[in-house]
C-alpha cells in the first residue's frame, strides 16, 4: 500500500496589495469563514499585510496585523490553503509580522489549524475566547435604574478611547474612530460617569458586536442587552470564557454558542486599569 507523500512546495512571502484581497477572499471562504470582500477591506484599511504565493503566482496564505502604538499589536486572517499546509508557510508569514512589529506585545486567537505554529514561535495562552451568533429573540430587559445608556457617536470618541485603554492596555483610536463611522454604539452612565460602552457594525453574515468595555458584568449585559435592539439581524459577539452571566443572558437572547478559541500573546503583558475590563473583542483578528 503506497504512501500519499505530500510534495514540498516553493512559496514567496510579500506584502499584501489590494489586488489580492480577492484571493483573499476565496481563502477564507474555504475554511467556511463568513468575511466578504468588504470585511477584508476593513480589516486590511486598518493594519498590514502579508501573502504567500507559489511560482504560478497564486495566493495560498495570508496574515495581517494592527499597531496600537509602539507597544501592542493584534495578528489575525492567518489562513493557509489547505493543500499546500506543512510546507511552512504559516511560519513564516507570523514571522514576517513578528520581524515588522518589532518589540510590540502581540495577541492573536489561534485556529486548530494556526495553535502549534504560534506555540512554536512564542505565543502563549492567556484565556479562552467564546463565539456566540444567531438572530436575538426580541426579550424585554429591565434595565438598571441607577445606569443611563445614551447613543455612542464620533463625538464620543475621546472617552470612548480612554474606557478602552484602560481595559486593552493599549490605545486603539483608529479602530474605534473606524467602527464609529459604520454605526452608532452605546454609552453607560453612572452618577454622572463613564462606566462602559459597546460598539455595534455590519460584518459577515449580520452584525458584529464589540468592543464592549464596562466596569462589570451586569453593565456589560446591559449594554449588550441595548446594542441587540440596534439591528435584529443576524448577530455575532465574542466574550471572554469566564463572563458567565454575560453568556447565559446571550443563550437567553437566542443566540448559540458556536465555537471557542485559545487567546495567545507574545511578549510582556499589557497592563490596563483594572477597574475596567473587555467583555467583548472588536473581533477576534483585531482583539
Amino acid at each position: 500500500m503506497g504512501l500519499n507523500v505530500k510534495r514540498a512546495t516553493v512559496f514567496t512571502i510579500r506584502r499584501m496589495q489590494p489586488e489580492d484581497r480577492d484571493a483573499a477572499v476565496r481563502l477564507t471562504q474555504a475554511e467556511g469563514w463568513p468575511h466578504r470582500r468588504e470585511d477584508w477591506d476593513f480589516h486590511c484599511l486598518l493594519g498590514q499585510g502579508w501573502i504567500a504565493s507559489i511560482a504560478d503566482g497564486a495566493i495560498v496564505g495570508t496574515i495581517l496585523w494592527w499597531s496600537y502604538g509602539s507597544a501592542a499589536g493584534a495578528a489575525g486572517l492567518l489562513v493557509v490553503d489547505h493543500r499546500y499546509r506543512g510546507n511552512g508557510i504559516g511560519s513564516r508569514l507570523i514571522e514576517a509580522i513578528i520581524d515588522e512589529a518589532g518589540p510590540r506585545t502581540l495577541q492573536s486567537v489561534a485556529t486548530r489549524s494556526g495553535i502549534k505554529v504560534l506555540d512554536t514561535l512564542g505565543f502563549r495562552k492567556i484565556g479562552m475566547v467564546q463565539q456566540w451568533q444567531g438572530i436575538p429573540l426580541p426579550i424585554l430587559t429591565e434595565e438598571p435604574t441607577d445606569l443611563t445608556l445614551r447613543k455612542a457617536d464620533q463625538t464620543s470618541l475621546p472617552s470612548l478611547c480612554e474606557l478602552d485603554e484602560w481595559a486593552f492596555g493599549a490605545k486603539r483610536f483608529e479602530l474605534l474612530a473606524s467602527i464609529l463611522t459604520q454605526n452608532d454604539g452605546v454609552l453607560a452612565e453612572k452618577d454622572g460617569q463613564l462606566v462602559g460602552f459597546g460598539l455595534i457594525r455590519p460584518a459577515g453574515r449580520g452584525m458584529v458586536i464589540g468592543p464592549v468595555v464596562a466596569s462589570d458584568e451586569s453593565i456589560a449585559t446591559t449594554i449588550v442587552s441595548r446594542l441587540l435592539t440596534i439591528d435584529a439581524s443576524f448577530t455575532r459577539i465574542d466574550i471572554p470564557a469566564n463572563a458567565n452571566g454575560l453568556a447565559e443572558y446571550l443563550q437567553q437572547s437566542g443566540l448559540i454558542l458556536v465555537d471557542q478559541a485559545p487567546v495567545l500573546k507574545l511578549g510582556e503583558d499589557m497592563s490596563g486599569d483594572q477597574s475596567f475590563r473587555s467583555f467583548a473583542m472588536a473581533s477576534q483578528s483585531l482583539g
